[in-house]
């Protein structure tokens, strides 16, 4: 794999008057990839080689401009009042090239292979606009009330729909600058609370109907072109809305030695943006984006951070996240929608959005025969509670150690590696299991395990294996080091940091990895099945300041 990224931008400011005041951003994102997979001629798996390519590139141009005029009523009153638009352009080129049977061996090219095609060929562009207005409205630098609108526009769109607005409104109070407020124990306390609506496009092809190119049967040595159904299309295709009332504080005690963040959120999505498959008699066997319906998702946030040691020659910060999260489909019409078959992926009404759904095993922990339901429940695809906690301790102002560490619980995966390899015998976790089948002793099998470690057609169902994910996770650890100057000639500052990342797993998740999935990009489904996890790295840098 070979890449080149190439990010550059540029900001102008302009202000005529000090109460107005201008400023145009422009930047430009270029990243360019070359993947190749090569099997040597004289390979043991294929005698000839095969070369697999593919070149990806990627050109993003975003504009950004702003205006705002400040103005002072009175002695306790203020005003700004912003108007801006923005725009952003992206345009993604892909192309897939296979090869075959090399002439001899040595580095292969394209033109060594005597089978060469074309196996992918992709250009989308895809074109974001919008203005907006906005007024912040203050009262003694206490208290603020903001109001704003947004217009977008996007390519993405079906025939029938145009630019869509996204108003907001919110306000912020801080207690704490009144006299009758306990400085001496909370320095600064501030209330907010905020109502507003965003949007979310659907992807460049989603509202249209597509094909797909083909080689027909060949006649007098030569195949015919065609085309098969790709996708269905949908001209009434449009954004989906998210309206989202959020409240909560912010605080600093013990003369900025702890601070809190608390916020409460309620979304309402209206049109929710859908993958949907339809019956193949129509002909498209693809998924198609539908605006179905209103899901709901609420939940709050904590972020606590306290110094707990601060002298010349230690200090110790720590920090801590809390959230949770829970999604419904509210109003679906009583459907009940499929994802992704294969992944046991559906939309129903008064569950998570997604969720697995399908047969279930009762009495899953009874050394009995399984009793097994239809149309059940069998979890989330996402956790519904992340902690993460994070530490940095600073001895002398020079050497520096940090951790980050992430529990996430009440999510849900298809373990679809070990339902593979328990069919074919090579599924460890259900070695014990399948011995004690094959000598007809089931007085110490479980239900659950009668099922998912059997070896008999009619059995086996992918519904058996949506396993629990819960883990923790040593996400990062780091040792830095603040490198004397006399080190660097010239320089200012250096330092020099040893890091590590996914260093520690701990689940009782039987596949490969609680967090992996074949079905990237497509938020609707997750499935463990033969992908890589993530890689356990370290890196050594060094960094100097002239």
């Amino acid at each position: 794999t070979k890449s080149d990224h190439y990010i550059t931008g540029v900001t102008l400011e302009y202000s005529p008057r000090h109460w107005l005041m201008n400023r145009l951003s422009v930047g430009y994102d270029y990243n360019n990839t070359n993947d190749q997979n090569v099997l040597p001629f004289g390979y043991y798996r294929a005698d000839l080689g095969e070369l697999w390519w593919q070149t990806w590139a990627q050109k993003l141009i975003t504009v950004d401009w702003a205006s705002t005029l400040n103005n002072t009523i009175g002695d306790n009153f203020t005003s700004a009042f912003s108007v801006g638009a923005q725009m952003f352009d992206s345009r993604n080129e892909t192309v897939d090239v296979n090869a075959a049977d090399f002439s001899g061996p040595g580095e292969p090219t394209m033109m060594v292979a005597a089978l060469r095609s074309i196996t992918g060929d992709e250009r989308l562009r895809v074109v974001n606009a919008g203005f907006f207005f906005q007024e912040v409205f203050g009262w003694k630098d206490r208290a603020f009330i903001t109001a704003g609108l947004r217009v977008d526009g996007n390519s993405a769109f079906g025939q029938n729909f145009g630019l869509q607005p996204y108003p907001k409104i919110s306000a912020s109070y801080v207690l704490s600058d009144h006299s009758f407020w306990p400085k001496n124990l909370i320095q600064t306390f501030k209330l907010r609370a905020a109502i507003g609506e965003s949007g979310k496009a659907p992807g460049a092809f989603d509202a249209v109907r597509t094909w797909d190119p083909i080689a027909g049967s060949i006649i007098s040595g030569n195949p015919e072109p065609g085309f098969t159904p790709a996708q269905l299309g949908n001209e009434d295709l449009g954004p989906e809305r998210t309206r989202e009332y959020e409240g909560g504080f912010e605080m600093s005690a013990l003369d900025g030695r702890v601070g809190a963040d608390f916020s409460y959120y309620y979304q309402r999505t209206f049109d929710a943006l859908i993958p949907v498959t339809y019956p193949p008699s129509q002909g498209f066997l693809n998924t198609q984006l539908e605006n179905i319906g209103k899901l709901r998702t609420l939940g709050y946030e904590l972020k606590l951070d306290g110094t707990f040691v601060r002298t010349d020659n230690l200090e110790w910060h720590a920090r801590m996240n809390y959230t949770t999260i829970d999604s419904k489909a509210l109003d679906i019409g009583g459907q009940t929608y499929t994802v992704n078959s294969l992944a046991r992926s559906y939309v129903v009404q008064g569950l998570p959005v997604p969720a697995y759904y399908g047969k279930k095993v009762m009495n899953p922990n009874a050394y009995a025969d399984p009793i097994i339901e239809e149309d059940q429940y069998l979890g989330s695809p996402y956790p519904t509670k992340i902690i993460s906690l994070s530490s940095d301790v600073t001895l002398f102002g020079r050497l520096t150690a940090q951790a980050l560490g992430e529990w996430q619980l009440g999510g849900h995966l298809l373990n679809a590696v070990g339902y593979q390899n328990s069919r074919k015998f090579t599924y460890a976790p259900c070695y014990a299991a399948q011995e004690k089948m094959r000598s007809g002793d089931l007085s110490t099998v479980t239900a659950l395990e009668r099922v998912k470690c059997s070896w008999t057609t009619g059995v086996r169902d992918y519904d058996w294996w949506v396993e629990s994910t819960d883990f923790f996770k040593l996400r990062s650890a780091s040792l830095s080091y603040q490198l004397p100057t006399r080190f660097v000639p010239g320089g200012k500052s250096a330092s020099l940091t040893l890091e590590g990342r996914n260093l520690l797993t701990v689940t009782d998740y039987q596949g490969t990895d609680p967090e992996t999935t074949d079905t990237r990009g497509n938020l609707f489904s997750r499935r463990d099945y033969y992908v890589f996890p993530q890689s356990r790295t370290f890196l050594l840098s060094l960094r100097v300041s002239f």
